[in-house]
């Protein structure tokens, strides 16, 4: 019977798994040149939902796939995790992974909101958003 953990402790068919912070963190990176464009999936998908659009974009740029940890072929994370803490754990997957800034960040649902966020926090070190049905940053009202 596949489970869950059996997954995440499986080898992923693309990808491989980096140190962040301790915890191990799954990233998948395509093609070659700038802005780096960094998929952001929401809180019922992973990284390799958005792989049939990376393939295209890694025809232009760099394109790279996570899964946050929690998610996917990543560690798990205690919940629940701050915008703060997800963020920091991006910037720390794109300096390890991108490549020097400015990049393009494509949040989907809840990425969309992590995405946001970075933005506000990080704007040098970004070239443009993609809002994928995102979630509304009035969420919790």
């Amino acid at each position: 019977m596949l489970t869950l953990s059996t997954v995440r402790t499986s080898r992923p068919p693309i990808g491989h798994r980096i140190d962040i912070n301790g915890r191990g963190t799954w990233v998948h990176k395509t093609g070659q040149g700038d802005p780096a464009v960094i998929f952001v999936p929401g809180a019922g998908s992973f990284g390799l939902d958005f792989a049939l659009v990376q393939e295209r974009v890694s025809e232009f740029a760099t394109a790279i796939l996570y899964d946050r940890a929690g998610t996917g072929w990543s560690d798990d994370a205690e919940l629940p995790r701050s915008t703060t803490e997800v963020t920091d754990e991006l910037r720390t997957v794109l300096q390890a992974t991108a490549g020097p800034p400015p990049h393009v960040l494509v949040g989907h649902s809840l990425g969309g909101a992590y995405v946001q966020r970075y933005a506000q926090r990080f704007p040098d070190e970004i070239a443009g958003v993609v809002l994928l049905d995102p979630a509304h940053e009035d969420w919790n009202l």
